[in-house]
C-alpha cells in the first residue's frame, strides 16, 4: 500500500519543520548523499503538502477541513497537522470521524503550546492522535499541553549536532503546534 503523507503548513518555521518531518520519513538512502530515512523505499510513499491556513497562522475550520478533504481525495492516508485553536465543533469532529472510519485516514495533531492542561483542537477530537512534546532529556517540554487526550509524546526540542552544538525549541507558530 502506498501511503501519502499530508502536512498543513502555517508559518516559515512550520514549513522548515515539515521539511524535517518529510526528510525523516522520506530521505532516500544508499546514494552517498546525506542520511537515510526510517522508510528508505520511496516507492512506498509520497508527500502532499496542503495549506489550510494563511501565512500568518490565521484561518478557519472550513479552510482546514477543505484542505484535508482535498488531501483525502488525493489518496492521503496519514495527515499530520501542526496547528490548533478554536473551540470544539461537532461538525468538524464528525468530519474527522468520517475520514477515519470511511477513508482509513490516520490523523495526528500537536497537543498544543500553551503549557497547560486545556484541551486543544483538532488534537483533542476522538479520531485524532494528540501528540505532546518533550525536551531533550525526555521531560515534558515547558510549552507543551498535557491533558487526558494526549496519546503520544515526541521530541519538541532538537539537538543539532554539527561542528557547533546548540539547542532550539520547536515552536512552529503562535497557535498550538508541537
Amino acid at each position: 500500500m502506498k501511503l501519502i503523507y499530508f502536512f498543513i503548513a502555517l508559518s516559515i518555521i512550520t514549513r522548515c519543520l515539515i521539511l524535517l518531518q518529510a526528510g525523516t520519513i522520506g530521505a532516500i538512502g544508499g546514494n552517498n548523499l546525506g542520511v537515510t530515512s526510517i522508510n528508505p523505499d520511496s516507492s512506498q510513499y509520497s508527500f502532499y503538502i496542503g495549506k489550510g491556513l494563511k501565512d500568518n497562522g490565521s484561518g478557519s475550520n472550513s479552510g482546514v477541513m477543505a484542505s484535508i478533504s482535498n488531501c483525502v481525495s488525493n489518496g492521503a492516508k496519514i495527515i499530520s497537522m501542526s496547528l490548533g485553536g478554536g473551540p470544539p465543533s461537532t461538525i468538524v469532529a464528525n468530519q474527522f470521524q468520517s475520514h477515519y472510519e470511511e477513508d482509513g485516514v490516520l490523523f495526528v495533531a500537536a497537543a498544543g503550546n500553551d503549557g497547560n492542561s486545556a484541551l486543544s483542537y483538532p488534537a483533542s477530537y476522538p479520531h485524532v492522535i494528540s501528540v505532546a512534546a518533550h525536551d531533550i532529556d525526555g521531560n515534558k517540554a515547558s510549552f507543551s499541553q498535557y491533558n487526558n487526550q494526549v496519546e503520544l509524546s515526541g521530541p519538541g526540542m532538537l539537538r543539532i549536532l554539527n561542528s557547533i552544538q546548540f539547542f532550539f525549541p520547536i515552536i512552529c507558530s503562535p497557535s498550538n503546534v508541537f
